[in-house]
């Protein structure tokens, strides 16, 4: 334990931590006879990947808020949840799935879960099976910040259809959705006392050689690595059902 002092006082504080007791992990790159990247990729190796999420707050008053969520770390100075420029965002749909589980509130595993109409647990439950909630999961390479980044974006039910909508154009106009980017925006919707945002899809531009080379070589990555329905599919609001209402 080292000492600080602060207006005359002597303050205990840990090694490796500043003044607010929160711990300074930069000093991390100071140490000698280690590949930091290494360590990391290797420490992550055996577990199921976490990418960054692209998430929508609905507002009651209309204000609806697009941002990105990297997941919480251990940096102070890392934010983890960053806004959209105007609830736009654009990118190329590497990879899309349907979906479906029923997850209770408070249970670790959903009760049923299936992508693309494939069951990944629960087999034999047809009563669970009819009361799951579908999303699209889609994967997508985006350029927020000028360097590509997949992330992932949850569509919820009452924006699919605009995403199928979407798909449908795309045939037939003979343009597979790898092939363009895709505009994702939101419209504000309101019905009696309820208000949310749905998301709108559209076509930017047709993607570069560059572009469609690097959608590829991920499209194949996520086909072999995202076989699994994460907790974080699954943990908007109103996405798990309360035990009583089950």
């Amino acid at each position: 334990m080292t000492k600080a002092t602060n207006n005359g006082s002597a303050v205990a504080r840990k090694p490796g931590s500043n003044e607010s007791g929160i711990i300074v992990l930069d000093e991390i790159h100071q140490l000698d006879n280690i590949d930091i990247d290494t360590e990391v990729a290797t420490m992550v190796e055996n577990i199921p990947p976490s990418l960054v999420r692209i998430r929508i707050d609905h507002s009651p008053s209309g204000r609806h808020r697009m941002f990105i969520d990297s997941g919480e770390s251990y940096d102070p100075e890392n934010d983890d949840q960053v806004d959209v420029p105007n609830n736009v965002f654009t990118g190329i749909v590497v990879y899309s799935q349907t979906v479906s589980a029923l997850w209770v509130e408070g249970e670790q595993i959903p009760r049923y879960s299936a992508i693309d109409g494939k069951v990944t647990s629960g087999v034999g439950s047809e009563i669970h099976a009819a009361q799951a909630k579908d999303k699209v999961r889609l994967f997508v390479l985006t350029f927020l910040n000028s360097k590509p980044l997949l992330v992932v974006f949850n569509l919820s039910p009452t924006s699919i259809k605009h995403w199928r909508n979407h798909v449908q154009r795309l045939a037939r106009s003979k343009a597979p959705a790898i092939a363009v980017i895709t505009r994702f925006s939101l419209d504000d919707i309101q019905r009696n006392s309820y208000r949310w945002a749905e998301v709108n899809c559209s076509v930017e531009r047709v993607v570069s050689q560059e572009e469609l080379d690097v959608a590829m070589s991920l499209r194949d990555e996520c086909r072999q690595t995202f076989g699994v329905i994460s907790d974080q599919d699954f943990d908007d609001p109103g996405d798990r059902l309360k035990e009583e209402d089950n």
